[in-house]
């Protein structure tokens, strides 16, 4: 006995070089522990705030703004969102100025006393870390997350697919960059306190056709740098990369059989068709997501 599914939407990798790729620890499933100067705190694996960063007036920026949370987006199969969080930076007892949340899958660096002084308050690609530094060879449509809030001002988002070499963002005339920016993907959001699917479509950069290596992404709870309040949260949960025409894993008529768990998920079509699924698999309730993961497969499924 078999039962049947029907396809929504189906976002795979190939094993070519044209892979269609998501970004690392994209559902903030896997955390470490991380210190400094005796804070310590959690972070995401492959994501870091102010507490993993570096800089000048890291002692006196470098504090915990990033936390695991189990307030997650309806109909994940995960247990933890991200949430970020607004703090007051202060000297000695005077308030120096209200420091956004802030989650990067690069570095933040903590180098002004001025939260728009771009040249030394930003975020880049650390190449010194491995975890600072995220690999993207792909070209994705747009980009969903979902995110809920209580945030004075707009959050925002803002991810940069570049080629290898020195970024940052904000950018800045201080600080001379050397990587090929190929598309960006940003929005400003003013968030509710309802989780809500955002999609944030990628540009392209005009006459660059190089392929990214890498990828910066930036969330914060305010989009304009020192415009915050002290109470400020933003939760973000599950991002997804969108391509437009996936390929399906098997032969040129895009008939493929691929393994999950214990069971055969066997993609009949292309998109739109049916998905027939084995009895043994596990247990399918409405709008489960099925993550076939020896095919980079995810696919978001209902029961007909």
């Amino acid at each position: 006995m078999k039962k049947v599914f029907s396809i929504i939407a189906v976002c795979l990798a190939t094993m070519s070089a044209n892979a269609q790729e998501q970004l690392a620890n994209s559902d903030f499933e896997q955390w470490e522990s991380v210190s400094y100067s005796g804070r310590t705190g959690e972070e995401p694996v492959m994501w870091s705030s102010f507490l993993d960063g570096t800089g000048k007036l890291k002692s006196m920026a470098g504090y915990i703004q990033l936390a695991k949370s189990t307030d997650v987006r309806p109909g994940t199969t995960g247990q933890y969102s991200a949430v970020i969080n607004s703090r007051e930076v202060k000297m000695g007892m005077v308030t120096l100025a209200t420091a956004q949340g802030n989650l990067t899958n690069g570095c933040v660096n903590m180098g002004s006393t001025s939260a728009t002084d771009a040249s030394g308050n930003y975020n880049y690609i650390n190449y010194e870390r491995e975890d600072q530094a995220m690999k993207f060879t792909s070209r994705p449509k747009s980009l969903k997350v979902w995110m809920k809030g209580s945030c004075q001002y707009n959050a925002s988002i803002a991810v940069h697919l570049l080629t290898n070499g020195y970024y940052q963002d904000p950018v800045s005339a201080k600080n001379p960059i050397t990587a090929t920016k190929v598309a960006t993907a940003s929005k400003s959001i003013a968030v509710t306190d309802k989780w809500t699917e955002y999609e944030v479509d990628f540009v392209y950069e005009e006459g660059v056709e190089a392929n990214p290596e890498y990828i910066l992404v930036t969330f914060a709870s305010s989009a304009t740098p020192g415009k915050a309040n002290v109470n400020d949260k933003l939760y973000i949960d599950d991002l997804v990369m969108v391509y437009d025409n996936p390929v399906l894993p098997g032969d040129a008529d895009n008939n493929g059989v691929v393994e999950m768990n214990d069971a055969k998920v066997t993609v009949d079509k292309f998109l739109g068709k049916d998905v027939e699924i084995n009895e043994e698999a596990a247990d399918m309730n409405e709008d489960k997501v099925i993550t076939v993961s020896d095919a980079n497969a995810i696919i978001n499924t209902i029961v007909k």
